[in-house]
């Protein structure tokens, strides 16, 4: 069988490629060529700049710039252009929203169809919306748009996607990497793994395990991750007297996050809506908890709701319910055999739902139909 020529583009850079993107540009068939770095993308895969780094590089740039009057956008374009001829892509797949609004004009000069993969921020944030036009361009020429959640299906539908074109696909784990453990064998650890970012309030986190470690001392919180809130976060673990019970590790490798899932009682995170719309699409990281057995005491947000099933795989509470939370995290340090059951359901769960063989699958066909929908595929 004769796959697409797929071009992959994400505003993330090269050496901070997350695990999912990672994976589609590994595992999907036929990806000739990545892009990288930036709304526009300014790099190749390799990390390399598309504009070059050579002195005639430079000096050609400045020749653009100054005498023809091409800004830096222009150039990028008209390289984005000629990269894409040059590998003869017959799709282009845009890794969030915002990179699908940069590259959209490349696509529409050379008659492209272009899929988008909606991932959280991108689809909420109200400032990002408007700075996007609230994506009307996009859904008036888009080939598809895949989502992560069913919540962020009825956002992208209620903004304008089309129904027809728009396609739940959640971000899929190796489940080979995050192997099953026994929760019930681990001490009262609990383990955050995120961005210290409003949406994921670990300032919420934290106010709920104060309440637990005052009732059960021998409870313990690690928190993996960094972000703007993590200074603010540590000087209140420290002036609440918690760093005896609380360790903030900063970012690990996925290596490192396996080691520290195994040995955890249970994933907690208080996901919200913060004030800027931002929210979560489907936090991966819950995911590779549940892939690891491990049971999910999270908040009912947007795909997380769709994830966890409340007393079965996990513990949920409403969104900034500290106290409930807190209730549900004493209830694991108390009933080490109910983490255990709710962390065998939870790895099930993952394995029938969310293991990365069948999301590649699920993306490859997508792509697919809407190449062939472009007539893009013979």
């Amino acid at each position: 069988m004769t796959h697409i020529r797929i071009a992959i583009a994400t505003a993330t850079p090269h050496e901070k490629t997350e695990t999912f993107i990672a994976a589609h540009i590994e595992r999907l068939k036929e990806v000739v060529l990545v892009l990288t770095g930036g709304s526009l993308p300014e790099s190749n895969g390799a990390g390399d700049p598309l504009l070059g780094s050579s002195k005639w590089a430079v000096l050609s740039f400045q020749f653009k710039h100054y005498v023809l009057r091409q800004d830096r956008a222009t150039q990028l374009r008209r390289r984005i252009i000629k990269r894409l001829r040059e590998q003869r892509v017959e799709l282009v797949l845009a890794e969030y929203g915002v990179t699908a609004m940069g590259i959209l004009p490349c696509c529409q000069e050379l008659g492209i169809p272009l899929v988008t993969y909606f991932l959280g921020f991108d689809a909420y944030e109200q400032e990002v919306l408007k700075r996007m036009g609230h994506y009307q361009r996009l859904f008036a020429m888009t080939s598809g748009s895949i989502v992560v959640s069913h919540a962020m299906e009825r956002q992208l539908l209620a903004l304008g996607s089309p129904a027809d074109r728009t396609v739940v696909i959640p971000c899929g784990v190796d489940l080979d990497r995050f192997k099953a453990t026994d929760p019930s064998l681990a001490d009262p650890t609990f383990l955050a793994a995120g961005r210290f970012v409003h949406s994921k309030a670990p300032n919420l986190l934290l106010s709920a395990f104060k309440r637990v470690m005052v009732a059960r001392p021998q409870a313990k919180l690690i928190m993996v991750g960094d972000g703007p809130l993590w200074e603010s976060c540590h000087h209140f673990a420290k002036s609440e007297g918690m760093l005896g019970n609380v360790e903030l590790v900063g970012r690990v490798d996925h290596v490192e996050l396996a080691r520290l899932m195994a040995g955890s009682r249970a994933f907690v995170q208080h996901s919200i809506s913060a004030l800027t719309g931002d929210a979560e699409g489907m936090p991966v990281a819950v995911i590779e908890a549940m892939s690891t057995g491990l049971p999910v005491i999270a908040t009912r947000h947007m795909g997380i709701a769709e994830s966890v099933v409340h007393g079965e795989t996990g513990l949920l509470c409403e969104e900034h319910d500290v106290e409930t939370m807190a209730r549900h995290m004493i209830a694991v340090v108390d009933d080490p055999a109910l983490a255990g059951r709710m962390g065998a359901a939870g790895r099930k769960r993952a394995q029938e739902l969310y293991g990365m063989d069948k999301s590649i699958g699920h993306v490859q066909e997508f792509l697919e139909k809407a190449a062939h929908r472009a007539g893009r595929t013979s």
